[in-house]
């Protein structure tokens, strides 16, 4: 997928990615949820990006993210600017549909 991004301070960029769902029963009660085990690239211009990895779990048949519900990704690196970045990003979907991504970045 591909989307467009933009920052609080009037920044934007693309955020490109792919999902692969996976349906997990639970052992005890066999309800199913699905994994989406995801790799995106959020790329914020001039060679500056981000490189997320990591799951997003959608309960039962959703089709997306659980509402207002953030869900947790590993930065595992970046170019430009972020070169060697690490940390987490928690992406939450708006009542709205659209998603919120909150980057915590570590400091070396």
């Amino acid at each position: 997928y591909e989307a467009t991004i933009a920052g609080e301070q009037g920044e934007s960029g693309i955020l490109t990615g792919f999902l692969i769902t996976a349906d997990v029963p639970d052992a005890e009660t066999g309800d199913a949820h699905q994994d989406r085990l995801g790799q995106l690239f959020f790329d914020l211009g001039n060679g500056n990006g981000l490189v997320v990895v990591g799951e997003a779990i959608y309960r039962g048949e959703e089709a997306e993210m659980t509402p207002n519900t953030a869900q947790l990704r590993a930065v595992v690196g970046g170019t430009g600017d972020f070169m060697g970045a690490r940390g987490q990003v928690a992406t939450t979907r708006n009542d709205d549909g659209s998603y919120r991504h909150e980057f915590t970045l570590l400091d070396d």
